[in-house]
């Protein structure tokens, strides 16, 4: 039987919002919750927001995108083709991949020409860091884009620096399923 504090739902959502943007330490030590129960609270918390997501397009690239959205503060991603054409996206049930993913392609387009007019070579990564969040497109493939979506506040060093070997393992499966696809053609 346990015999530790109890914390209301309310009270819950006040420390992990404050644990999204510090350290399980930092954040037990101010609310005096222990580090395994943040942990805890932490995968349940990602097992929520997970059943909550919507998945659309290409049934072939779900696993890859699903294991992106267990990235903290992962919003949306989306695969698209060097076409322009959604092949497969996950959102929360909040977003709407028109509205979200469409601006995104024309912002790439627009870089893409940069690159090429100012003569750097053909466009790998783009970072956009915005007040709410932040938009990071990478070529996922010959011939395809993988865009994400970060929300809240995001520590543009922990996206590269940990989320970003991650993101390449699961840009490694989509570069193979696509390779399987052309080779079954």
């Amino acid at each position: 039987m346990s015999s530790g504090k109890r914390y209301t739902p309310e009270e819950k959502g006040e420390i992990m919002q404050y644990r999204q943007t510090h350290t399980y330490q930092e954040t037990a030590d101010k609310y005096g919750v222990s580090q395994m129960t943040l942990a805890r609270w932490s995968r349940l918390q990602k097992d929520k927001v997970i059943i909550t997501n919507r998945l659309s397009g290409d049934p072939a690239y779900a696993g890859a995108l699903q294991a992106l959205k267990y990235l903290e503060g992962m919003k949306a991603a989306a695969l698209y083709s060097d076409a322009g054409e959604v092949v497969s996206t996950i959102s929360d049930s909040t977003l709407y991949e028109d509205a979200l993913f469409t601006p995104t392609v024309a912002l790439l387009a627009a870089a893409d020409r940069f690159a090429q007019e100012v003569d750097i070579g053909r466009l790998e990564m783009v970072l956009t860091k915005c007040a709410g969040g932040l938009l990071f497109m990478l070529e996922a493939g010959p011939r395809s884009l993988l865009v994400l979506l970060y929300g809240g506040s995001v520590d543009v060093r922990k996206i590269v620096v940990q989320d970003l070997p991650f993101i390449d393992r699961v840009r490694q499966d989509i570069r193979s399923q696509s390779e399987k696809e052309t080779n079954q053609r």
